[in-house]
């Protein structure tokens, strides 16, 4: 059996949950930044609505950013899954068609069991 390291404390569900609330928090300030630019362009004041739109256009691109760095991450972790199940699949065939038979025996005798 083989031992596994548990010593990375950076898991992929940590790292989702983590660019998740990143992603949360920015698309709040994102939200925030359009209601000021809102509120700005009903003012006479230019300059308030310049400073807002450009703080929109920036946080615009930064949220761009993360949900493409977000979906990089994501992609990754697919890839590895992927492999990962692949390689347990090829190392051991007959454990899978195993469970496979189980779960088709089980699926059978409940089909049958509501007739």
């Amino acid at each position: 059996m083989q031992a596994h390291d548990n010593s990375d404390s950076r898991s992929t569900p940590n790292i989702l949950n983590t660019a998740a609330s990143v992603v949360s928090r920015e698309l709040h300030q994102f939200i925030s930044d359009i209601e000021t630019l809102i509120k700005s362009a009903h003012g006479e004041d230019k300059s308030a609505f310049e400073s807002a739109s450009n703080n929109l256009r920036g946080r615009a691109r930064m949220l761009k950013n993360r949900f493409e760095e977000m979906s990089e991450s994501v992609q990754e972790t697919a890839c590895a899954s992927a492999k990962t199940a692949d390689a347990f699949a090829h190392n051991r065939p007959w454990y899978l068609a195993g469970i496979g038979a189980c779960l088709g025996l089980v699926v059978g005798i409940a089909l049958t069991k509501r007739d």
